[in-house]
């Protein structure tokens, strides 16, 4: 399957404040276009519900919703939907209440530019490898925030278009 470096356009607009609109990009996953399209003949949409998410606007209880929503559409294969549910993990160990309103972009825009501050203000060369590595997680789950995002934007291409 083929993902769209959406990380490096985001990272981009974190960096300027720019807002363009997110290039296409693709979620792992095993859903198959004759289930999704199956779906759809049956006047169910596939996507149906994921039109009512904001991944600048989330609650950790809805993303873990929206979550099972994915994977239980097929849309997330086991390992990714344990990636994302890790996301709420970092949300939770943040203190965030589970009801409490979340703009996960700017979460992990947040933390990756502390995470920098540490590796740069690092005494050891242990700090600087375990912060590297936090640094390094938080890239990969703002990634995944990203493609939610591109879901959030286009939830009827889920599975089909999203997926090619």
């Amino acid at each position: 399957m083929r993902i769209a470096n959406l990380f490096t356009d985001i990272a981009g607009r974190l960096a300027l404040g720019d807002r363009r609109e997110a290039p296409p990009v693709t979620l792992g996953g095993a859903a198959s276009p004759s289930n999704v399209e199956g779906a759809a003949e049956n006047g169910s949409p596939p996507a149906e519900g994921l039109d009512r998410f904001d991944v600048a606007d989330i609650t950790p209880r809805r993303l873990a919703e929206i979550l099972e929503q994915l994977r239980q559409l097929g849309v997330l294969a086991a390992g990714d939907y344990a990636e994302l549910a890790m996301i709420r993990v970092d949300l939770d160990l943040s203190g965030i209440d589970p009801d409490e309103a979340v703009n996960l972009i700017d979460f992990y825009g947040e933390r990756i530019a502390r995470l920098r501050g540490e590796i740069e203000t690092s005494r050891s060369d242990a700090d600087r490898a375990a912060a590297e590595q936090r640094l390094a997680t938080a890239h990969e789950r703002l990634h995944w925030v990203s493609k939610l995002a591109v879901v959030q934007s286009s939830p009827d291409a889920v599975g089909l278009s999203a997926l090619a």
